[in-house]
């Protein structure tokens, strides 16, 4: 489940965005007010594993969209916070998508399954790094598990987390790795 707010016009109301990962869940738009959560909305998408929002747009990472590929949609957030003009899924060219962040218009996304980190631009996957090896607990790290990434705090790179591998990965924002630790 993946939570992110946005405090609207009234002071003492909050709209809470919570993606709800089952085969027959999705989002939810509540409004938190007056220590009083409520459903305003909900919008059906199969699966979708965490959001993120940027500007007016909300992000939606979805769990499988393209044969095993997960997808990220976007669409519009109103004044409102009701969700709308929504895209179709863009492939993350990754097994089971389970983090995003947005920097300008790219959309960067790690997938944990495949191990990968995939970079979204104009609609289209344009960027795939793969991670390879296994760490040291035979069956927690068999393999490469990214899960993680975001933008440094001083803007300059991305920092991406791999369970499987216990590395951190610090990339440009093309996906070249700068440094690893």
């Amino acid at each position: 489940m993946a939570v992110t707010n946005e405090r609207t016009d009234t002071a003492d109301m909050k709209n809470i965005y919570i993606a709800a990962c089952a085969p027959d869940g999705g989002v939810y738009l509540c409004d938190f007010e007056n220590e009083k959560l409520s459903v305003r909305a909900f919008y059906p998408f199969e699966n979708p594993m965490f959001l993120a929002k940027s500007g007016g747009r909300m992000y939606i990472e979805l769990r499988k969209t393209d044969g095993d590929y997960s997808g990220i949609l976007e669409c519009d957030i109103a004044k409102d916070g009701t969700l709308s003009n929504f895209s179709a899924p863009v492939s993350t060219k990754g097994v089971v998508a389970c983090h995003l962040c947005v920097h300008d218009s790219d959309i960067y996304c790690v997938n944990y399954l495949s191990g990968s980190v995939s970079r979204i631009r104009n609609g289209v996957c344009d960027k795939l790094d793969v991670h390879s090896g296994h760490g040291p607990h035979p069956t927690r790290q068999e393999a490469a598990h990214t899960h993680y990434i975001n933008v440094t705090p001083d803007g300059k790179y991305l920092v991406s987390t791999d369970l499987g591998l216990d590395t951190v990965y610090v990339y440009d924002f093309d996906l070249g790795v700068h440094s690893t630790a």
